[in-house]
């Protein structure tokens, strides 16, 4: 079951990255950060009314305190990991972002080795190496040249040097995650769409941006509005379902199917 909970994460991921970049084609005057407010909101509403009357046990009951070390790193990383990964989707097509995201697994190793002390198999490195191999060659055999993202008001570089801190905050949250193994289910989108609501609106009112945006939304902008929401807290649950259940760097070698999807 860990692996079919694995699959899905990658799957629902890998949807996440068409439906935001969907959205962000229909309203291009939307920011990254106006994106990530209202698919709190959305992440927000969706598991309240998913838990109902169990939000607090399941939140906030089933948290052990000294576990909680890994839940607020986990937490913190993800937003930082959130914030990156689909901020640069403007910018950079995201078959590149895949690439680099692609990357965490063998960081992932080297964590689960090291902290988790989890035992490496040799088939799972040379899993992970082949396959990235053959998605590095499919993906930049590709022509980028007619890309039509939105260019950035600084150098592109720096967008780049950005997205490689990726890697690592994700490798990180993933052995975080392995550490609350007790912890409920939706304890991990929980607290990281409240996160990234606080971290939103924090950003939007620093840099003199409104809310007006939301007033120019049609129908289906409300509709990949919602599966912005939707997408994020049931990718991330399914994760951390299947973490709770295997070890994180068996799991890695399925990483690549986000870009497969």
């Amino acid at each position: 079951m860990a692996i079919f909970y694995f699959a899905m994460f990658c799957l629902l991921r890998s949807i996440t990255y068409v439906v935001v970049d969907t959205l962000y084609e229909r309203q291009p005057d939307m920011s990254p950060w106006q994106m990530f407010f209202m698919r709190s909101c959305m992440g927000i509403g969706i598991m309240s009314l998913h838990l109902n009357r169990r939000i607090k046990k399941e939140t906030w009951d089933s948290i052990e305190c000294r576990k909680s070390g890994p839940l607020a790193f986990k937490t913190v990383g993800g937003i930082l990991t959130n914030l990156i990964q689909f901020s640069v989707t403007k910018f950079i097509p995201a078959t590149i972002i895949s690439i680099v995201a692609n990357l965490a697994p063998i960081v992932v190793l080297i964590l689960a080795f090291s902290f988790l002390k989890e035992k490496i198999l040799k088939f799972d490195v040379a899993m992970i190496v082949l396959t990235l191999v053959g998605i590095f060659t499919i993906i930049l055999g590709g022509d980028d040249e007619n890309s039509d993202k939105a260019t950035p008001n600084f150098p592109i570089w720096v967008i780049y040097i950005v997205l490689f801190f990726n890697p690592f905050l994700s490798a990180g949250g993933t052995v975080a995650m392995r550490k609350m193994a007790k912890s409920s289910d939706a304890v991990v989108s929980w607290y990281l769409q409240w996160g990234t609501l606080i971290a939103s609106v924090c950003i939007i009112l620093a840099m003199g941006e409104s809310f007006s945006i939301y007033s120019a939304f049609e129908f289906w902008d409300w509709i990949l509005a919602f599966f912005t929401g939707f997408l994020s807290i049931y990718s991330e649950t399914v994760r951390f379902k299947a973490l709770k259940m295997h070890d994180a760097s068996a799991l890695q070698k399925l990483i690549p199917l986000t870009t497969m999807f």
